[in-house]
């Protein structure tokens, strides 16, 4: 049996893709939960999903598509042929860029808590009636986009149309009606049910992580111990932190200093009394 592990999460579209015709082929699968802001070592540009089939590893979510449907065709056959491979390329290049940028305007804008602009989703809803017109004349020949049976190629329109309608653009297909009729069919699908059901839930986790996050109590920054003013002492010099004064030579006590000089008169006096002697004593 095939080891399939898929890189991505259940809100991505493009991930979306990948797990559909998984779940339409019934092939076992291991979903490893990572956001667009983890950086996918196994995909050059760092983008989801990424599809590992054994050792195979397959990027972009259409090419990723192709690969699972052509290794599989014995299951079910999903591939088709020409037909399917070109209205895949109409999703790819004309549906999808239009679609894509009114949901990111209308809806992944509102998730990341930006505004839309009026004026770019105006423009895109014109360009996107014209594209459903001629949609609305190929499905009145086909059940499916591609042919007589459910393709890949419808597979590839199931995720962005689904976040469309929930932008509130039900009647733009409401008013063709042969769209309106293929989108009811391939949006009915067991294995987009499912997917749908998974997708709810982990967009409701991940708001509540995102509630919590923002409950949880930010850790003040530390503040630095405030240096106490110094109270100066009242009637008393200031102490500045200089070099220490040096001490001056303490004054003596004048009692000590009057007996020096005392001993010394009496010294002098005694040279003196020496003295007179001397010279009387010269004079006899």
């Amino acid at each position: 049996m095939v080891n399939v592990e898929v890189y991505g999460n259940f809100i991505d579209p493009d991930t979306q893709r990948v797990l559909i015709i998984l779940e339409e082929l019934d092939l076992k699968y291991n979903l490893h939960q990572v956001s667009q802001n983890d950086n996918l070592q196994i995909q050059p540009f760092g983008n989801l999903p990424v599809l590992k089939y054994d050792d195979r590893i397959v990027f972009q979510s259409r090419s990723i598509l192709r690969y699972i449907a052509k290794n599989n065709v014995e299951l079910n056959d999903l591939f088709g042929g020409t037909d399917v491979d070109m209205w895949l390329e109409v999703e790819s290049q004309t549906y999808n860029p239009i679609v894509s940028n009114i949901v990111n305007e209308k809806l992944f804008k509102k998730w990341r808590g930006e505004k839309s602009d009026g004026e770019v989703v105006k423009k895109l809803v014109e360009d996107l009636e014209r594209v459903l017109d001629v949609y609305d004349k190929r499905l009145s020949s086909f059940p499916y986009i591609g042919g007589k049976e459910f393709s890949m190629a419808d597979i590839s329109h199931i995720p962005y149309t689904n976040y469309l309608l929930k932008c509130g653009y039900k009647e733009l297909f409401k008013k063709r009606p042969n769209v309106y009729k293929w989108l009811k069919r391939i949006l009915k699908r067991d294995s987009f049910e499912f997917i749908l059901q998974e997708s709810e839930q982990y967009r409701k986790k991940e708001l509540t992580k995102n509630e919590e996050s923002k409950q949880e109590p930010k850790e003040e920054p530390k503040e630095e111990p405030k240096e106490e003013p110094k109270e100066e002492p009242k009637d008393e010099p200031k102490h500045e932190h200089k070099d220490e004064p040096k001490e001056e030579p303490k004054e003596e006590p004048k009692e000590k200093l009057n007996e020096e000089s005392k001993k010394e008169f009496k010294e002098k006096m005694k040279e003196e009394r020496v003295r007179e002697r001397k010279v009387k004593s010269l004079q006899k």
